[in-house]
């Protein structure tokens, strides 16, 4: 196997398993509050990133349930039934960042979390995605446009080469996640495995 299966790596945890209380357990400086110093959680947030490179994950948005399948020797693809992903994708307050929590399952059993964060960047005029798996993987991707969505590219976390997920709108039920690998600098590509999300 070229690449660690990107389906498989596990996300960063809960505010709970960060250390970081809910807003709700937090200590108030009602002081500081009403000086302007200090930080609510319920602040307004301006809507800045509201034009189409922002939106055009929007597609995505909610809850998803994976199934993996892996090409075989003729060509095929085949349904691995014993690993099944499931993903939440949102986006932050602002709408500037994309945010995806996603965890794998094998045989029935949690096994691996993910979390990324996606956004655009105007001045680059690019995308960038940062992975954090609890494997610990971290990974950190540049996007572009491909002819079925967004495309990612980024080094390879365990070695030499690269590894490149494509996102493709398949209908309005849901899209496909395409992971391949290459050992070339990117001349040649092989594919490792396809995540079909559809809707619970």
């Amino acid at each position: 196997m070229i690449t660690q299966r990107l389906y498989m790596l596990p996300i960063m945890g809960s505010a709970m398993a960060l250390g970081i209380a809910p807003a709700c357990q937090r200590p108030q400086n009602q002081d500081a509050d009403a000086a302007g110093g200090g930080f609510s959680p319920d602040v307004e947030i301006v809507e800045a990133c509201q034009d189409e490179p922002h939106r055009v994950s929007d597609y995505q948005l909610g809850r998803w349930v994976g199934t993996v399948k892996i090409p075989g020797s003729d060509g095929s693809m085949t349904v691995d039934s014993t690993v099944r992903s499931e993903a939440i994708l949102e986006r932050m307050p602002g709408g500037c960042a994309f945010i995806e929590r996603r965890v794998v399952f094998r045989d029935g059993r949690p096994t691996t979390r993910i979390h990324t964060v996606r956004a655009y960047d105007p001045g680059a005029a690019r995308w960038y995605q940062f992975l954090v798996s609890s494997q610990p993987v971290v990974i950190r991707f540049e996007g572009e446009r491909s002819e079925t969505g967004l495309r990612f590219t980024a080094p390879r976390s365990e070695g030499e080469g690269l590894v490149r997920v494509t996102d493709r709108a398949a209908d309005s039920a849901g899209f496909d996640r395409v992971i391949e690998a290459s050992d070339d600098g990117g001349v040649t590509w092989i594919l490792e495995d396809v995540v079909e999300y559809r809707r619970p």
